[in-house]
């Protein structure tokens, strides 16, 4: 009984956990972009999440200018 209550806290919260990570602003998936590519060395998550970023705000020029340097990077 105690492993299915387990099993089921797991299934109620991870789905919040995803929703919680899909309502980012371009500021904070900017800062994950720059965190993932100038700590983790993670290239490929941070062009993503910088492409994520620049789909919010377009005009963002910062963005813009990294996302570009990324793609070389990789």
């Amino acid at each position: 009984m105690r492993i299915y209550f387990g099993y089921l806290v797991l299934l109620i919260l991870f789905p919040l956990q995803i929703h919680a990570q899909q309502n980012l602003s371009a500021d904070e998936l900017f800062a994950k972009a720059r965190t993932a590519a100038f700590e983790n060395k993670d290239y490929t998550n941070s062009i993503v999440l910088a492409k994520q970023a620049l789909e919010k705000a377009p005009d963002y020029t910062d963005i813009s200018i990294f996302f570009r340097k990324s793609l070389y990077v990789e």
